[in-house]
């Protein structure tokens, strides 16, 4: 517990000094301000170029506006949590930071368990900012649209937990690999292929991505589909932290 409480304390001042916490913050805040703005004011920006039965259909209802920032979540904000964290532990073996840890008899495991609770608490918590920050605002410019905050909560649940699998595969590719822009890259890409694998009927809810389509489905997130979808990502998330464990434990500190 020592080690834990050493190594959670490290990753805050190491998220602060640069500027994590931040970059979060903007992905999912100001992404949240930025696509119902853009959504509300487009269809007037190009009136002129294209015929009105076409501009009505561009014009989203809030449901629309917040599956729009759902989707953008997916395909672009999730780069703010990927890019930050992508030498979440190479960067600790290549920079050969385990060695003073490790003389000072510090868990290994326990620096993965830090990592991994530390930003799985931060994301849950900017992944709500995010949403609460569009719900308001897509309130203020597309009406109230039947949408309640509970909704929303239920959706912000499902994506914070999306999220807490892709932190868990980075700490484990991350183990795996010396540079940090590798293991970014080769989540990013996952994640962008993990929609046409999972539409593969047999697997289709038991994937992790199932939970981004069940939360863009604002007034009807939690159904009978969902369990299969919420045991198997977190089954995946608990081994993909016990796989990043067990790969430092078998690093070489020197």
């Amino acid at each position: 517990m020592t080690s834990f409480k050493a190594y959670f304390k490290k990753e805050i001042l190491e998220s602060l000094r640069q500027s994590r916490y931040i970059i979060f913050l903007a992905g999912f805040g100001i992404w949240a301000l930025v696509n119902p703005l853009g959504l509300k004011f487009l269809p007037q920006l190009i009136g002129d170029q294209l015929p009105q039965e076409l501009l009505d259909q561009l014009i989203p209802d809030r449901a629309g506006a917040m599956q729009n920032y759902i989707s953008d979540v997916f395909s672009l904000v999730i780069m703010f949590v990927i890019f930050p964290l992508m030498g979440i532990l190479s960067d600790e073996v290549g920079r050969q930071r385990l060695m003073l840890p490790a003389s000072k008899g510090l868990s290994l495991s326990q620096m993965v368990l830090a990592k991994s609770f530390h930003y799985s608490g931060v994301i849950i918590d900017v992944v709500f900012i995010g949403f609460l920050i569009n719900y308001y605002y897509t309130g203020v410019l597309f009406g109230d649209g039947g949408i309640t905050i509970f909704n929303v909560l239920q959706s912000a649940l499902l994506v914070a937990i999306y999220f807490i699998f892709i932190i868990s595969l980075l700490l484990f590719v991350s183990s795996l690999v010396k540079k940090g822009i590798i293991a970014g890259l080769s989540v990013l890409v996952f994640n962008y292929l993990l929609p046409l694998i999972s539409s593969i009927d047999k697997i289709t809810k038991f994937s992790p991505y199932y939970l981004f389509q069940r939360a863009s489905d604002i007034n009807n997130v939690f159904d009978g589909t969902l369990l299969p979808s919420l045991l198997t990502t977190g089954f995946i998330i608990v081994v993909l932290n016990w796989l990043a464990i067990y790969r430092m434990k078998k690093i070489e500190v020197v």
